[in-house]
């Protein structure tokens, strides 16, 4: 569809030669135009740590202060996690292997909890009642991390908030 549109396009402006158009382009997503409306929406002066972190993880609004973003792989926590402000919470499973998820915004115990329920949800402990998840500020450190139990979240209200969906 969009690289026929640009094949066609060349010679309807006498263009000889051009570079092979190829996907890969983070804004042919579907699901990046609404992570940019977000962002657009909730950050007023958006710089390219903001942009960066749009590329790495699934991205949660829990309120309009709060954003949630949990890591798919290890790769991704890394990313995530250098790109994170010294503000932030950082949360992860205590004895499970398990996604980096991170809190930004003003510290709400609600706002915890949903975050910890969603590192649950993307862990191995996915399927257990109840789960230890740690959780501390990025600039204090891990060595004076809490614990938070959590259980299950309620699918739809994930699907809610997931941020591509809103």
């Amino acid at each position: 569809c969009c690289i026929r549109s640009q094949t066609n396009l060349r010679f309807q402006v006498f263009i000889r030669e051009y570079p092979q158009p190829a996907g890969g382009c983070v804004l042919t997503e579907k699901h990046f135009d609404a992570l940019i409306r977000d962002l657009w929406e909730h950050v007023e002066n958006p710089g390219i740590k903001d942009y960066m972190e749009l590329r790495w993880g699934r991205h949660f609004r829990f309120s309009k202060y709060n954003k949630i973003i949990i890591g798919r792989d290890a790769r991704e926590n890394d990313l995530i996690e250098r790109l994170t402000v010294s503000a932030s919470y950082l949360l992860i499973m205590k004895n499970v292997k398990g996604p980096l998820g991170v809190f930004e915004g003003a510290f709400s115990e609600e706002g915890i909890r949903f975050a910890a329920g969603l590192v649950k949800r993307f862990s191995k402990a996915r399927d257990e009642d109840i789960s230890e998840v740690k959780y501390w500020r990025k600039d204090e450190g891990e060595e004076v991390a809490k614990i938070i139990l959590v259980d299950a979240l309620d699918e739809d209200e994930i699907q809610q908030r997931l941020i591509k969906n809103r």
